[in-house]
């Protein structure tokens, strides 16, 4: 009789990164912090299986998109340097089923080396925290919310790290793999509300580009800082916690207006622009940005109302159809992480 295959599933979802905090450091000693929000949909999902072999071998299936290449070297790279850090043996097949589109947002990355580490580990009985499977692949260096978004969904906020074990610099993610992610302050379920999110075909802003833009915009003022702070902690957190929507919006408005917040829009193209104005125009209660973008999204109560919604829809899909096209649509904040099973085939 064959030998039985296990088999193991992850889903999990993207995120909203909504603004880094604290980029000026020097006040309080702290840098990063960021804001964000789990979303339910779109997701990554995969599946991993391992069959006996004394070697390490890491073989990735990915759907055949233009996107392909890249997320299947960042996945056997990383699978393949946490098996030798584990000390684990074995021909590992990794199929991602269903994959989030790369440097728009959403935090494409994070979420397919968490879910594929998640895979990995449990094949050989292995029951890692989120945080310590973001520890082995080198994810949440600057900001902890995609970490957090995989470990339990719902709305994030973390409290950055210190500016000296930073070596007093402003760096992305790619450029901070030795820091943990850093410790959530506040991590609760969003209430209902529906959330407008469009990606228009942006820039894609990351690596060496992203890091030359922190370098460029950093220190930021602190009275950029302090703004930050109060919205998350007077507007955002209260509208979580008291299921206030206007207030939830109103800090996204402070925020979307501050010079990280603002600087991050304006580098993007002119289509993402485009889209927050035109969300303007219809009067929508609170917009931002994702992380660098190109996503955009939007809260307001109106949003409930299928007819409306329908007119926002069609109109930005037109706007984005004129710049190379672009996805919008309606989801909701994820009121859990990750999902996982085990089984044999």
């Amino acid at each position: 009789m064959s030998e039985k295959i296990k088999v193991a599933t992850v889903t999990a979802p993207c995120r909203l990164h909504i603004s880094l905090i604290d980029m000026h450091g020097q006040f309080s000693n702290r840098v990063d912090g960021g804001v964000g929000i789990a979303l339910d949909s779109p997701r990554a999902a995969l599946n991993a299986r391992t069959r006996k072999s004394a070697e390490i071998e890491v073989v990735v299936l990915v759907p055949p998109d233009g996107e392909g290449d890249e997320l299947r070297g960042a996945i056997e790279k990383t699978i393949t340097a946490v098996m030798v850090r584990l000390n684990l043996k074995g021909l590992i097949e990794i199929q991602v089923t269903r994959s989030l589109e790369p440097h728009t947002g959403l935090g494409s990355k994070t979420a397919h080396l968490l879910a594929a580490a998640r895979a990995v580990t449990l094949l050989y009985g292995l029951n890692f925290s989120a945080t310590e499977l973001a520890n082995l692949v080198g994810r949440g260096g600057t900001s902890g919310i995609g970490t957090a978004a995989f470990a339990n969904g719902g709305f994030v906020l973390d409290c950055g790290h210190s500016f000296a074990a930073k070596g007093g610099s402003f760096r992305a993610s790619s450029y901070s793999r030795e820091m943990p992610p850093a410790p959530m302050v506040f991590q609760q379920r969003l209430p209902r509300w529906p959330i407008l999110l469009a990606t228009p075909k942006g820039l894609a802003i990351h690596g060496a580009i992203e890091q030359a833009f922190f370098e460029e915009v950093c220190p930021v003022p602190l009275q950029d800082v302090q703004k930050v702070s109060h919205a998350a902690l007077m507007m955002l957190i209260p509208g979580v916690i008291e299921a206030d929507i206007d207030a939830f919006c109103r800090g996204l408005n402070v925020i979307r207006e501050c010079r990280w917040k603002s600087f991050e829009i304006a580098s993007q193209a002119p289509v993402v622009r485009d889209v927050l104005e035109l969300w303007r125009e219809f009067g929508l209660l609170g917009t931002g940005m994702s992380s660098w973008g190109s996503s955009v999204f939007a809260l307001d109560p109106r949003l409930a109302d299928h007819e409306w919604t329908h007119r926002i829809v069609k109109t930005t899909q037109e706007l984005m159809n004129q710049h190379d096209s672009g996805t919008v649509g309606i989801t909701y904040a994820a009121d859990a992480g990750h999902t996982h099973t085990v089984n044999y085939e």
